[in-house]
């Protein structure tokens, strides 16, 4: 068994640092600035394609033998807002397509959190599910997701969603 750090992959907006608050079930797990691009935020359809780690987040709470869903909160305190996409997690199992071979878990390689196992609230492959800004339900309205998401929300707005993952792999 390890504890498991999660990334949370997304760019920051604003001409003052961005600060950020990050509840997993009921618990404090990120608190402080990020990096902020020094730009105003865009619009929605923006590629997130290689978005590098907002924060991070190690707990006792992601160990690899946890596999479900945990309610999580991110609340963007100052900045101008936050694009989140994907959320990976070290210590999962991988594929290498090219050797056809599996690869086990370790310490150091970061894949999604969450491959649909066990099903999330939306039986969809999203680490969010059940995804609120400011209380609004986003999902629906919206199509379920067939990957991974991406929310922005602005400063002053909290995104609240379950945080689905994966039972982990540790390296024998």
């Amino acid at each position: 068994m390890a504890d498991r750090t999660l990334q949370f992959c997304g760019y920051a907006y604003g001409d003052v640092p961005v600060q950020l608050n990050a509840h997993i079930d009921g618990q404090v797990v990120f608190s402080g600035a990020v990096d902020t691009r020094n730009e105003p935020l865009p619009t929605p359809d923006i590629n997130m394609a290689n978005a590098p780690p907002l924060f991070s987040v190690t707990s006792s709470l992601l160990s690899t033998e946890f596999s479900g869903s945990y309610p999580m909160t991110v609340t963007v305190g100052t900045g101008t807002g936050v694009y989140l996409c994907e959320i990976n997690s070290n210590y999962m199992l991988g594929f290498d397509q090219t050797a056809n071979v599996t690869i086990p878990g370790n310490a150091t390689g970061f894949l999604s959190c969450f491959n649909g196992a066990p099903a999330n609230s939306e039986g969809t492959q999203d680490p969010r599910s059940s995804v609120q800004i400011d209380g609004i339900t986003q999902v629906p309205p919206l199509v379920p997701s067939l990957g991974c998401w991406t929310w922005g929300v602005a400063q002053g707005s909290t995104l609240s969603h379950n945080l689905n993952i994966a039972l982990g792999n540790v390296a024998a």
